[in-house]
Order: structure tokens, then C-alpha cells, then sequence
């Protein structure tokens, strides 16, 4: 997934890692698929915006994106949380 990423922030379809929306296919039977489960790790660990993780017959992995504004205070691409306070 990272060199496939790489390409793609090369060729200018977004400029950063963290901007990107990824949705990772992993066979069901992967001994990496609960750790891929942990949204928080997984995004830290590759960097990206978003990561979807779904159980298939291969591995493969689809990038655009991410439709999350940047947090001006820490400069992650995340959704907005409504504040009803």
C-alpha cells in the first residue's frame, strides 16, 4: 500500500499521506486483520486520514482523497465533531 500511495501523492492527486482515504481489503484469515481493526493504530501507522478495513478473498487496497476538512490545531484530516455544548 505505501508505494501504491506514494504514486498517487506524486502524481499530484493529493499532496500528503494524511490526506488520503483508504479502504483495505484483507483475507478474512490474516493474522494482521484484528490489528488493521484498530482504527486508531492502523491511521498513526500508515499515515492516512481514513483506513476501512473489509474481510475478502485477497489483499488489495483502493486510495482517494479524503473528504475530512485539516484541524487547524493538530493538522489531521479527520470528520468534523458538532459541538451542542
Amino acid at each position: 500500500m505505501g508505494s501504491d500511495l506514494g504514486f498517487i501523492v506524486q502524481a499530484k492527486e493529493f499532496k500528503k499521506n494524511n490526506e488520503a482515504s483508504v479502504t483495505l481489503t484483507v483475507p478474512t484469515n490474516n493474522p494482521c486483520l484484528d490489528l488493521l481493526k484498530d482504527h486508531q493504530f492502523a491511521t498513526e501507522f500508515f499515515i492516512v486520514s481514513e483506513l476501512k478495513i473489509q474481510e475478502g478473498d485477497t489483499l488489495a487496497a483502493t486510495i482517494e482523497a479524503t473528504p475530512n476538512p485539516m484541524c487547524p490545531r493538530c493538522r489531521k484530516y479527520e470528520p468534523v465533531v458538532k459541538d451542542d455544548l
